[in-house]
């Protein structure tokens, strides 16, 4: 997927997230957690600018995933002390990394999430990464969706 597709589904996968914890956390902390998952869905492709790194090899696993949502916890924790906080906007940053995985899974390249311990791929080979079509059908959907889901959450309509 290019970068629309990923934000798509970066939201999709936020916003019953969002829904379900906008009874527990504020607002505010709600937003904050949508501008992670936007900001982290793309962080998997910094294979592209690393040499000696595989596109889709060891930034496309859950083991990576893991690690961004980990230190950004620990950084947030030393950051505000919050470590409740911290906690939640880890694990949102872990599964909007895990967003980009799915997203890539659907094309026919596919994902091994499991490397180097399972070298398994997984692809459903729905579209080709650069179909302009699904990249920004999901973009429009993930927009769609979470702004319809924030706009009832949060009362705005």
């Amino acid at each position: 997927m290019y970068r629309p597709g990923h934000y798509g589904v970066a939201l999709l996968t936020y916003t019953p997230i969002a829904m379900l914890s906008s009874t527990i956390v504020t607002a505010q902390t709600v937003i904050v957690g949508a501008v992670i998952t936007i900001t982290v869905a793309m962080l998997p492709d910094i294979d592209l600018r690393l040499p000696f790194v595989r596109h889709r090899g060891i930034t496309h696993t859950v083991w990576f995933a893991g690690v961004v949502g980990v230190l950004l916890a620990i950084i947030l924790a030393v950051a505000t002390s919050w470590f409740i906080l911290a906690v939640f906007l880890g694990g949102v940053a872990t599964i909007s990394v895990c967003s980009h995985l799915l997203a890539d899974a659907v094309t026919p390249m596919g994902i091994r999430p499991f490397e180097p311990f399972w070298s398994s791929r997984y692809s459903l080979g729905i579209v080709l990464s650069e179909n302009l079509i699904a990249n920004y059908g999901l973009f429009g959907a993930g927009i769609t969706v979470s702004v319809s889901v924030a706009a009832i959450t949060f009362h705005w309509i």
